[in-house]
């Protein structure tokens, strides 16, 4: 008797298959692309030299706790700005479906950001950060 089953696709054609599918994706804009991180385990790269080449791209960001995370520090002239300023990060976060840590008080603001289902960082998180930097 011949199984009806269909094949499942072997671990690297399944690779394969996202990055070609990823990169069409990045063509249509980095919206689609943020939103197809459903599983992040799958779509991220090994960020170890290439996160040091995607923060060179954005200013003024640094790598903290052991490089699991990018933070910056925004300065402002008293709390209402700092306070308006943390909310149009929350905006943007909010239609990204991103959680970033946002401390703020008189003068600054500061926004750490990391992909909370995989304790670290993902190439989302450097494109929020450019994101951020626009406002």
């Amino acid at each position: 008797m011949v199984s009806m089953r269909p094949k499942l696709p072997t671990p690297a054609l399944a690779n394969l298959t996202i990055a070609v599918l990823l990169l069409a994706l990045a063509a249509l804009g980095l919206k689609i692309l943020n939103r197809i991180s459903t599983h992040p385990e799958l779509i991220s790269t090994s960020l170890g030299i290439e996160a040091e080449k995607l923060l060179a791209d954005i200013e003024h960001w640094k790598f903290t706790d052991n490089t699991t995370k990018i933070q910056r520090t925004f300065t402002f002239s008293n709390f209402m700005e700092a306070q308006d300023f943390a909310q149009k990060v929350g905006n943007i976060a909010k239609s990204e479906n991103h959680h970033p840590d946002i401390c703020y008080g008189w003068g600054y603001c500061t926004v750490t950001l990391y992909t909370h289902k995989i304790g670290g960082l993902h190439e989302n998180d450097f494109i929020l950060a450019a994101k951020i930097n626009r406002l």
